[in-house]
């Protein structure tokens, strides 16, 4: 593949990259997609085996796009494209037992995720149940990204 004229020197330079993994950063309408599927192109050109490359963005729509661009540059070629999110589920599905998750466990969406926690609330305090549940939902969030535990948590709203 030579140099595409559809492609500014830095869009080239990621895409003719060679040295290991490459992570690229632009805003949106930059031609991020464009690249990334050049240069997936470009490593397979190179002798990688499309089974041995993941792609990763975030939204459904990008992997699908993404997924349509390569195979329409290599035609008959798959080269895992996926979600952050859908490649962790299916990671934890195959590796999720050393970690003690069935290989069956349900993802709750937050629909889900408001709707236990009214059962719940109701279920143990009645006080509590007046709370609006997003603030309780964003309480829990934010242990959960501060990486503090159930009973720690539990601990500080008993404290005050």
């Amino acid at each position: 593949m030579n140099h595409p004229t559809d492609l500014t020197p830095p869009q080239w330079e990621a895409v003719d990259h060679a040295d290991g993994a490459l992570l690229v950063l632009a805003g949106p309408g930059s031609g991020k997609t464009r690249v990334i599927t050049r240069r997936i192109a470009r490593l397979i050109e190179r002798g990688i085996s499309p089974r041995d490359i993941l792609a990763i963005t975030f939204t459904n729509k990008a992997a699908n796009e993404m997924a349509e661009r390569v195979a329409r540059l290599i035609p008959g070629t798959q080269v895992w494209v996926s979600t952050f999110h859908r490649f962790c589920a299916r990671l934890l599905r195959h590796h999720g037992q050393a970690v003690g998750l069935q290989p069956n466990f349900t993802i709750l969406d937050t629909a889900d995720q408001r709707s236990i926690l009214k059962e719940v609330l109701a279920e143990i305090d009645q006080e509590a149940a007046h709370v609006p549940i997003g603030q309780i939902a964003a309480r829990i969030s934010v242990a959960k990204n501060r990486l503090i535990t159930p009973d720690t948590l539990s601990q500080q709203v008993e404290d005050g």
